[in-house]
């Protein structure tokens, strides 16, 4: 168990909302013990972890497909905080979308609108690539864009996330492992003062 200094469950940041893919990192590397935060951006974990308010932060480092994520490295040559650990997180990224006719190739066609954080969007370039008529947003993280899309009500929308942030929000999958790499993972640094 990784107990904070005063015997306390640790107090753990994350990016994202539950079901962000650093999320599960957290909760994979900390064995589900201790008190998982949600953070917006990466700098207001960093600054988390600085001022105390956390123990622990976990951020996704780098991808075997999309490269160095953006914003992470900087902020760690910037800031007096240390990585002391990772995890590895195999990335399996799928269309996810309101309704109920999954796997439909008509159903995927219908999608004009893509919800997914950037290196999401970069790491299915070549799935996305082949539907000319989507229109692909930028959104803070994979789990906030599905939680959009689901309360949105938008058949034609769909978001970037795990199969399990889909069962989170209620949405179905359109495509499964839509990765441009079979094997896609990230790497999650976890950071303390």
């Amino acid at each position: 168990m990784h107990g904070g200094s005063n015997g306390k469950m640790a107090k753990i940041g994350y990016f994202g909302i539950e079901g962000s893919y650093s999320y599960f990192a957290a909760r994979e590397y900390f064995k589900d013990e201790g008190d998982f935060v949600s953070y917006p951006s990466f700098k207001d974990i960093f600054d988390a972890v600085l001022s105390g308010t956390v123990n622990y932060g976990v951020v996704p480092f780098k991808n075997n497909s999309a490269g160095a994520v953006e914003g992470v490295h900087d902020l760690l040559n910037a800031m007096p905080v240390k990585a002391i650990g990772e995890i590895v997180l195999p990335i399996e990224h799928c269309l996810l979308g309101v309704g109920n006719e999954a796997f439909s190739a008509d159903r995927i066609s219908m999608v004009k609108k893509v919800y997914a954080h950037p290196q999401a969007l970069a790491q299915c370039s070549e799935f996305l690539g082949r539907y000319e008529k989507m229109t692909l947003v930028s959104y803070q993280d994979n789990a906030s864009a599905a939680k959009f899309v689901s309360e949105s009500g938008f058949e034609d929308w769909a978001a970037i996330a795990s199969e399990k942030t889909g069962l989170m929000y209620g949405l179905d999958v359109l495509a499964r492992n839509i990765s441009n790499l079979a094997s896609n993972g990230t790497t999650f640094a976890v950071i303390s003062h």
